[in-house]
């Protein structure tokens, strides 16, 4: 009788039962990194992505306030985008009002305006944030070269 190889392993060693994490965690190194290099804020992010706002020389620090931003297309406030910039920063000035009963309702507004914006929108944003009871509005520039820092800004100043 012909006697057949048996067809049994011999027991694998630890050795070879290890699973080979270093190339496993190259490749999740490279997912991550390829997916963050595909990232991108959405498009209802606070500043457009390709807006110019003007440069100026007098320039100040930006201050807490609602950030109204106008580019071609639409208008948001404070990264939402909204048709009725007056009822959006209505709604903000009472949730103000609701959360800080003790303190005075301070009324200022930041715009953001692209350069390609018609002066008649900007125009129609400051007479929507009048109206909507915020009489100090700001705009957001570029520091223009040479520019100066401005002093810094106390409490009694604002």
């Amino acid at each position: 009788m012909i006697r057949r190889p048996s067809r049994r392993r011999a027991p694998l060693s630890r050795a070879t039962l290890a699973l080979p994490l270093v190339p496993l965690v190259d490749v999740l190194l490279a997912v991550v990194v390829f997916e963050l290099s595909l990232f991108s804020a959405p498009d209802c992010a606070c500043i457009p992505p390709r807006a110019q706002p003007p440069s100026a020389v007098h320039v100040g620090d930006l201050e807490e306030a609602p950030v109204v931003v106008l580019d071609g297309r639409r208008a948001a406030v404070d990264g939402v985008p909204t048709d009725d910039v007056a009822a959006t920063l209505r709604a903000k000035r009472e949730l103000w009002q609701a959360l800080e009963p003790e303190r005075a309702f301070p009324g200022r507004v930041t715009l953001f305006v692209d350069r390609a914006v018609p002066a008649g929108r900007v125009k129609a944003a400051l007479a929507a944030a009048g109206a909507a009871g915020y009489p100090y509005a700001g705009f957001t520039v570029r520091r223009a070269a040479g520019a100066a820092t401005p002093p810094a800004r106390t409490e009694s100043d604002r």
